[in-house]
């Protein structure tokens, strides 16, 4: 018998088992030492899993002429997608999605924006608001563009300056409010308010909304502006004697401008007053020989027609003298003096 070195020096060492029963399965374990080694597991290989079905596979491309051509946009001759193959099903995928985005989003219905679902509808909205604008420019003697520019007015988009289009009359028409003697520029617009800014829109709109605010409540039971509304109704406004006398604020005529109104018609004005309405072109400051504050009352249809010099009382028919506005009218109508002197090109514009 083999001793235990000679046993180890072979390679085969003999398990202890346990008591007289180890003799059998201690020999069989002598004699192969391979039943002592831990058996190696293996995963069962598989085929490569494919990208896509047989039937979405493309059709193999030809070969290509020359080694320099680019790849086909298939699988390659192992059957498997290339690289260019699946780049350009990502496009077409991204392409559906996208597509599909866009139809989720008409299908909710949007009720603006100009899409294939509801073109038709905006079109109808168009025409009906012409419908209205034409019928109010009928009704009203206002012309179409120029109840545009009041519209934005309204809306604090764009400053409700009085600028008249070229060759067009000088003409004003609407409702008019009438003021006594020495209305001063703290019944205009009280000193509290000097803080809004009329750059601003939203500023320049709350202006306007307390545009003669400061008039006594006993002597002018109806208010210029109504209560909770930003604009008049009075586009013109009737005085007396020494209209917006007290301190120079400029705010005073931008109120009355800011607030709708185009035009006052006073027997006089305070020398700055005046002046304030041509550099801010908010109103047309007319002058008349006659006491109209005595002749006509609020809300009464007025026209003034500054080319004719004339005011129409529409109430009563009667027809009243005004004084020509002179040099003051056209810096009036180009919207101010800044306005006026870059239109004659007395201050150079500079390109943005």
């Amino acid at each position: 018998m083999q001793s235990l070195a000679s046993q180890s020096r072979a390679g085969v060492l003999a398990p202890r088992c346990p008591g007289r029963q180890r003799a059998p399965a201690c020999r069989a374990m002598a004699a192969d030492p391979n039943l002592l080694k831990k058996p190696e597991l293996k995963r069962p290989e598989s085929p490569p899993k494919k990208l896509f079905d047989d039937a979405q596979q493309p059709a193999a491309a030809a070969a290509p002429a020359a080694s320099s051509a680019p790849a086909a946009a298939g699988p390659s001759s192992s059957g498997e997608p290339t690289i260019e193959w699946q780049r350009q099903r990502a496009k077409e995928m991204r392409a559906y999605f996208q597509e599909q985005r866009l139809e989720a989003q008409v299908k909710k219905g949007k009720l603006f924006g100009w899409t294939p679902a509801n073109e038709i509808g905006n079109g109808r909205w168009v025409m009906f608001g012409v419908f209205v604008g034409l019928l109010t420019e009928y009704a009203t003697g206002v012309d179409f563009p120029h109840q545009i520019g009041l519209l934005l007015s309204y809306l604090g988009i764009v400053d409700a300056k009085v600028v008249k289009e070229a060759g067009a009359p000088r003409v004003v028409k609407g409702t008019c409010f009438v003021t006594k003697d020495n209305i001063d520029t703290d019944q205009i617009i009280p000193a509290e308010y000097l803080t809004l800014v009329p750059s601003k829109p939203d500023e320049y709109e709350k202006l306007g909304s307390y545009a003669l605010i400061g008039l006594p409540e006993d002597l002018y039971p109806t208010r210029f502006v109504a209560e909770g509304s930003m604009k008049t109704p009075y586009a013109v406004i009737i005085g007396g004697q020494n209209f917006g006398c007290g301190s120079s604020r400029e705010h005073a005529p931008v109120a009355l401008g800011a607030a709708g109104s185009q035009v006052v018609v006073a027997e006089s004005y305070a020398r700055i007053f005046f002046r304030n309405c041509i550099a801010t072109g908010e109103l047309y400051p007319v002058e008349t020989d006659l006491r109209l504050c005595d002749e006509l009352t609020t809300g009464q249809e007025v026209t003034v027609d500054m080319e004719a010099n004339v005011l129409i009382n529409h109430t009563t028919g009667k027809e009243y003298a005004l004084k020509p506005l002179g040099d003051a009218g056209p810096v009036i109508d180009a919207g101010g003096i800044f306005d006026f002197a870059r239109a004659q090109g007395m201050i150079k514009t500079v390109a943005a």
